[in-house]
């Protein structure tokens, strides 16, 4: 049994090293490898959102290694009705706490249930704080089942059936399971309106050298679904990896990652 996804582990992620910024609203600090958009605005300590659609935003929350030299991730929430649906949540229950408080007060849009992307840390961290708030999170039986043999500390209390085809989770939000990558569990989520992915660590920014954290990747798997969703989302206009700006060619420089792949 594999030992538990820690903040260590996490440093092979595709990420490199950033300074935090010290005041709400303040200018965002020069990092790498980049916050998701260049405008975000600082909520809390290590959590920055930005809206990039009607109703839709972007979130770039900050955890730390061990050795204290910290690393970005980024999710989503869309408003829906009246109340907002929250797309991973974070590395630390306390970033996921600040996304919930700030939709509540600042949107007016409580967060009323979360969907998780993969089973690691930088998607899965702040769940338990969702949890202690009774909102639900959803996730795909492997993604369960991996964070609990991984023994993660929140496991996602909503299995999710596996949407094999796009399927409705909020207004103009689709989730989809294109198959293995990133890890065998990976899902995106597509906001049609807004010609905009969610593609999560199974999407590279063009500025990425490689692939990232593969520990747990379906490498033979990748190019394959990387193929399938392209075909489920032809209009897709811009892409949200998993760390870095958003970036309208990160299907494409993925594609091109996974052609260097040894042969498998």
């Amino acid at each position: 049994m594999r030992a538990p996804l820690t903040f260590r582990f996490a440093s092979a992620l595709c990420i490199g090293a950033v300074a935090l910024g010290t005041r709400p609203g303040g200018p965002l600090p020069d990092i790498a490898p980049g916050f998701a958009v260049p405008d975000m605005e600082r909520i809390a300590d290590g959590v920055y959102v930005a809206q990039i659609g009607r109703g839709l935003w972007v979130h770039t929350t900050v955890g730390k290694l061990d050795d204290g030299s910290p690393y970005l991730a980024n999710g989503a929430l869309i408003e829906d009705g009246d109340h907002s649906v929250l797309i991973d949540a974070g590395w630390k229950p306390r970033e996921a706490d600040a996304l919930v408080d700030w939709a509540a007060t600042k949107l007016k849009h409580p967060v009323s249930k979360a969907y998780v992307t993969h089973f690691h840390y930088d998607r899965l961290g702040g769940a338990t704080a969702l949890e202690r708030r009774h909102i639900p999170v959803f996730a795909i039986p492997a993604t369960i089942e991996l964070a609990r043999t991984t023994h993660q500390p929140a496991i996602p209390d909503h299995p999710l059936n596996l949407p094999s085809a796009p399927s409705p989770i909020a207004r103009d939000a689709l989730i989809f399971f294109p198959g293995g990558g990133h890890t065998r569990d990976n899902v995106i989520v597509y906001f049609p309106n807004e010609r905009i992915l969610f593609g999560g660590c199974f999407i590279k920014d063009s500025k990425a050298t490689g692939l990232g954290n593969i520990a747990d990747a379906d490498l033979a798997a990748w190019p394959a679904s990387l193929g399938r969703t392209e075909a489920a989302f032809p209009q897709a206009a811009t892409v949200i990896p998993g760390h870095g700006p958003m970036d309208p060619r990160a299907l494409t420089h993925t594609r091109d990652l996974l052609k260097h792949l040894p042969a498998q």
